[in-house]
């Protein structure tokens, strides 16, 4: 199945490198059986005006498809003006493809015999169509010669050296760069193609379509190549086996071409590839690379040993987790009381002044007030605050625990001011403890610095009783590569000369580093991690 994308969702994105054209519902067919999809939904099916396009990849490389509506180069919806308006839809393709079957001319004879299944390369196009009638009965051929793109031609005679495909014959085909004809006439007729061999004595075969994709191509400055294999040698026998030979020779013909586009030659042509992944809307990213958690977050979330240490304290004490920044103290804590179905106020102190302690505290009381729709009272006097913020709990709360998740403690290590706020906080704890009537607090808090190493050994074991203290260690390598597969399945990411480790090496084990980079890969709408998109990212 196929997945349908607005055009308006991809315009102006680099999408593909290649633009492939085909002519042929049987071509197209075998084309499409090639393809990877570059969605987790398939193939993506664009719909743009009146044409549609088919984006996938072929290879190593994001490419464009579309099929002529009409045979020939001329008429509408034939070569000229599908590949016309193809490179003007995806203005940032960097060379096109025309693939599929064409006629031959030398079936069993020559030098160098033809059987259907054998791959034409051309090197140069010419269309006989152009004609002289003379007076006399003699026609002087008028047409332009195109030459094909000379990389794309290198790279077709590299991988016939090693070609040895057999046709449904069994017979050993080949890849014939040669030259061939073009022209709006289906050849079928033995006298017919004879005439066009005897006049073209360096042409090895025929078709349609090519003189059109050369000359659209050659207009908007992109380099061609026109492959197509014999399905037939335009005898009048066109109808022996024919959706047989013509499967088996666009089978062929894209088989050629995939392995052609894995050469040097064709990646000095193209350059650095698109690495592009569509990515539909429903898969919301603001989720799968949370910063703060939601229950609706919980797929991506990578549960490890801390998380199931810290549940059975939660239920009965208050906790304090510090820790490196970007350790996932905060989500750590969300998610347990989330989990656990637990009424907390969540109270953020990023805001709060790094020199006043205080202000944390009428930071909490104004919190406390909002959830429970009280005008909050004025007061600058710590011992008047703690009163205000027991009073409130027990005359709203009735019997019931709150939890106050603390987060953003603004505070550095082992400052006056951190002193100021661990014995303000340890104090309003006790007092809260012994104040609350029906009701019960816990606190829940984050800091990057540490608190125990300003309290005392023996107020500690006195305020331990109350609340336990949790260093979010650094994450191992396993646990981020376990996050990197977690969230990498989700948004379905491949991997390219770097392993899971290398990347989370790259990004400090840091879970955030690593989920921020991530979530810029999907960004940028890339669908493949290689070094070249690290350092991207890395270089911002």
């Amino acid at each position: 199945m196929n997945f349908v994308v607005d055009y308006k969702a991809l315009v102006n994105k680099d999408i593909a490198d290649i633009l492939i054209i085909t002519a042929t519902d049987i071509e197209t067919q075998m084309l499409h059986a090639s393809l990877s999809p570059i969605s987790d939904e398939g193939l993506l099916e664009i719909r743009h005006k009146d044409s549609v396009y088919y984006a996938g990849k072929l290879g190593e490389y994001n490419v464009v498809h579309c099929q002529c509506t009409n045979m020939g180069a001329q008429e509408r919806g034939a070569s000229l003006m599908t590949t016309t308006k193809a490179i003007c839809a995806w203005p940032n393709i960097k060379a096109v493809v025309m693939v599929g079957i064409a006629f031959g001319m030398y079936e069993n004879e020559g030098e160098n015999p033809q059987h259907f299944s054998d791959v034409l390369i051309a090197n140069t196009i010419f269309p006989y169509e152009n004609q002289r009638l003379n007076p006399d009965g003699s026609i002087k051929y008028r047409g332009k010669e195109h030459s094909s793109e000379s990389k794309f031609i290198d790279a077709f005679a590299v991988i016939a050296q090693n070609w040895d495909r057999k046709n449904t014959n069994g017979e050993v085909t080949r890849i014939d760069i040669c030259s061939m004809l073009s022209g709006e006439k289906l050849v079928d007729n033995l006298e017919e193609r004879n005439i066009l061999k005897e006049a073209f004595s360096t042409c090895r075969g025929g078709e349609m379509e090519g003189i059109g994709v050369a000359a659209a191509c050659e207009e908007h400055n992109k380099p061609w190549i026109l492959l197509k294999a014999i399905c037939d040698f335009a005898d009048g026998n066109k109808k022996e086996e024919k959706e047989k030979k013509q499967r088996d020779a666009a089978e062929a013909a894209i088989l050629a071409c995939k392995n052609a586009l894995a050469t040097d030659n064709v990646s000095v042509l193209i350059g650095e590839k698109v690495n592009y992944f569509y990515r539909p809307e429903r898969v919301d990213l603001s989720k799968v690379f949370f910063i703060h958690y939601e229950a609706d977050c919980e797929s991506y979330y990578l549960q490890r040993s801390v998380d199931e240490a810290l549940a059975p304290f939660i239920l009965r004490k208050s906790c304090w987790v510090y820790g490196k920044s970007g350790m996932g103290k905060s989500e750590l804590l969300t998610r347990t009381l989330i989990n656990n179905h637990l009424n907390f106020i969540y109270v953020d102190l990023s805001l709060c002044s790094r020199t006043e302690p205080i202000d944390s505290f009428k930071t909490i009381y104004e919190e406390i007030c909002n959830r429970l729709s009280v005008e909050p009272k004025e007061t600058s006097n710590f011992k008047s605050l703690i009163k205000l913020i027991a009073d409130l709990l027990n005359e709203h709360m009735g019997n019931q625990t709150l939890y106050l998740l603390v987060d953003e403690i603004p505070f550095e290590h082992k400052s006056s001011v951190f002193n100021e706020f661990v014995e303000n906080f340890c104090a309003m704890m006790t007092y809260c403890g012994k104040k609350l009537t029906n009701t019960s607090v816990l606190f829940m808090l984050s800091s990057i610095a540490s608190p125990l190493e300003l309290l005392s050994p023996d107020y500690l074991a006195k305020v331990s009783q109350h609340i336990k203290f949790v260093e979010l260690k650094s994450w191992t390598i396993d646990e981020c590569v376990a996050l990197i597969n977690l969230l990498g399945a989700h948004v379905h990411l491949e991997w390219k000369e770097i392993n899971f480790e290398d990347f989370a090496l790259a990004f400090e084990c840091s879970p955030r580093l690593i989920k921020n980079a991530l979530k810029d890969v999907c960004v940028l709408g890339c669908g493949t991690i290689d070094k070249t998109i690290i350092n991207r990212i890395k270089l911002g």
